[in-house]
């Protein structure tokens, strides 16, 4: 085993999941996508009816590590919850299971995910409450204890830990009847929530396949006891209450606001595939841009490799996606130029709201204009001329969401002002990549507040790696034809658009 294999967690001597046919730091997490195997001599299950995309069911069942709803996605046994006992083909290593290494200086993410009950109900930690674990496996002879290890390896690195407990359970014989059922998920969740120190994130859904037995989730019950046993846990479900799914798998926000999360794979599905390679760096820059730059957090999903291994190819596109992130933002052309505002609260003298905050990257620093004002602008005027492919604006949200319109503006050779873009609300953080511009003034504009703005950051950009002249094509919603200036390209956005007017 090479250290190449260290990059989030390597899986030595850990069951590869089920026996069955089975204020935010950082805008980015990753998920352990785990699958079982059936190589160590146990016969694998016989394979039900296909799925609608062609593959066989009872094949790749197991946990996967950030499940949304659309389950069907990466289910891959319908029939899960039939064997009781567990093939789990690797051995224990004396090194131990999970070793973070570097991975999260080497690729930016900040928290990991693991699926500790998937829908086949087969559960990754020695409940008391089932023997459908790791505790009737012969994996460390019934001792083992995947997430207890995981969490001992994220806290070693310093990584946020997070767990999914699916609450569709096709093995345990309560499901169907709401109150037991409700109960015996409760106390599940007691287990995890008690047992492994702080958990940083709940991963919950509403997911239960056509034509199973009828049952009510008690989301509020559930949530309630999330806050009492880990009060700073982010819970995510469907519609929040901490963070909401977006609607799709692809990583792009759409448009209705509660704070989003966008779960997607670097690969074509949820398990990892010997036919099948992850997706380039470019792609996860263009879903970066379209997550992470519409306010949401990017969870993307690494699954481990037959052997237990994040795979190479893997490795090598998530650091080649921290490499363009770095020399992207890495240099803010921003800090080139001079700073100017409309007004500035408590006049220019006063440091605590200057314009001088508008380049730290701080999200409790920001610039704040004179009090109860109507026109709001930020100017920046270079001494040469800079080009520039992408804007990041910040609000302090621990302030509140107040932009919901702005534009920016530029300055022409002709000494006319050209509006290059609309766009309406910013919130934490918003990314907006665009054809090239050049020029030497720059001005932001706030046309519509809910109360003062207040700015944390402003940042300009060259991104030489991605083909911007496609981006916005490649998410328009609408096409529109604006004066001599050229096109309007309507971008969506979750909680508003921004619009892009193409140099002529």
């Amino acid at each position: 085993m090479t250290n190449d294999h260290n990059l989030f967690g390597k899986l030595r001597g850990i069951p590869l999941t089920s026996p069955v046919n089975n204020p935010r730091p950082n805008s980015l997490s990753f998920s352990l996508n785990l699958r079982p195997d059936y190589s160590s001599g146990t016969s694998a299950p016989a394979a039900g009816p296909p799925h609608p995309d062609g593959s066989p069911t009872g094949v790749a069942a197991g946990g996967d590590g950030h499940v949304p709803s659309l389950w069907d996605q990466h289910v891959h046994g319908l029939g899960v919850g039939d064997r009781p006992r567990a093939a789990l083909c690797l051995p224990p290593d004396p090194d131990g299971p999970f070793s973070m290494g570097s991975g999260r200086k080497e690729t930016g993410f900040s928290r990991v995910i693991l699926t500790s009950k998937h829908h086949d109900g087969f559960c990754l930690w020695p409940g008391e409450l089932t023997e459908y674990s790791v505790r009737s496996s012969p994996w460390r002879n019934g001792t083992g204890d995947v997430v207890a290890e995981l969490a001992a390896a994220a806290k070693e690195a310093g990584i946020g830990m997070g767990l999914y407990l699916s609450p569709w359970d096709r093995h345990e014989e309560c499901y169907g009847k709401t109150l037991e059922y409700n109960e015996f998920y409760m106390g599940q969740m007691r287990e995890l929530l008690t047992r492994y120190g702080e958990i940083k994130e709940v991963w919950l859904d509403g997911a239960k396949g056509d034509g199973e037995k009828d049952m009510d989730y008690f989301f509020d019950s559930w949530f309630s006891l999330i806050r009492q046993l880990q009060p700073g846990a982010v819970i995510f479900s469907d519609a929040g209450p901490g963070t909401r799914w977006i609607g799709d798998e692809a990583g792009s926000a759409g448009h209705d606001w509660v704070p989003p999360e966008c779960d997607v794979s670097i690969r074509p599905g949820w398990f990892w595939h010997m036919n099948e390679a992850p997706k380039s760096a470019l792609a996860l820059l263009d879903i970066y841009y379209k997550s992470v730059g519409r306010n949401c957090v990017l969870l993307l999903n690494v699954p481990p490799n037959s052997l237990g291994l994040i795979s190479d190819e893997d490795i090598r596109v998530l650091r080649e996606f921290q490499v363009l992130r770095n020399s992207i933002f890495s240099r803010n052309l921003a800090k080139m130029a001079f700073l100017n505002a409309s007004s500035t609260r408590g006049g220019i003298q006063d440091s605590k709201f200057s314009t001088k905050n508008l380049l730290l990257e701080d999200i409790y620093t920001y610039w704040a204009p004179e009090e109860n004002g109507t026109k709001w602008a930020l100017d920046l005027q270079f001494p040469d001329s800079v080009s520039f492919h992408v804007l990041k604006i910040q609000e302090p949200i621990h302030m509140g969401q107040r932009i919901s319109k702005f534009h920016v503006k530029i300055l022409g050779g002709e000494g006319q002002w050209r509006r290059v873009i609309n766009g309406t609300t910013v919130g934490y953080q918003r990314l907006i990549p665009f054809q090239r511009l050049k020029t030497r003034r720059v001005r932001f504009v706030v046309d519509k507040s809910r109360d003062d703005p207040l700015i944390s950051y402003l940042g300009l950009y060259m991104d030489k790696f991605s083909n911007l002249s496609d981006f916005s094509h490649t998410s328009s919603s609408q096409v529109h034809t604006i004066r001599s200036h050229g096109i309007e390209q309507m971008r969506s956005n979750h909680s508003g658009s921004a619009s892009v007017y193409s140099s002529t």
